[in-house]
């Protein structure tokens, strides 16, 4: 998708398999499909596990594609 410009989105298999979530994103995802999500809460516990802080929990390391392998890049990745 990067290469032809395109967002890419991911579907889950499940609301709470936040492992699979953070998998996707930190591989580059653009965005989550998320199927079966019953209430806002299954949302909200979403975000929170993949929100970096102050917004949510999820860890920060800046080696990884996604933010391009650098703490600059990261700064600007996590704000999206």
């Amino acid at each position: 998708a990067d290469g032809a410009g395109l967002l890419s989105l991911v579907r889950i298999p499940e609301p709470d398999d936040t492992t699979a979530a953070r998998r996707a994103l930190e591989a580059g995802a653009h965005g989550l499909i998320v199927p079966m999500a019953r209430s806002a809460a299954d949302i909200r516990a979403l975000l929170d596990a993949t929100l970096y802080p102050p917004a949510g929990r999820r860890g920060i390391c800046p080696a990884y594609r996604a933010a391009g392998y650098s703490l600059r890049s990261f700064a600007r990745h996590a704000a999206d």
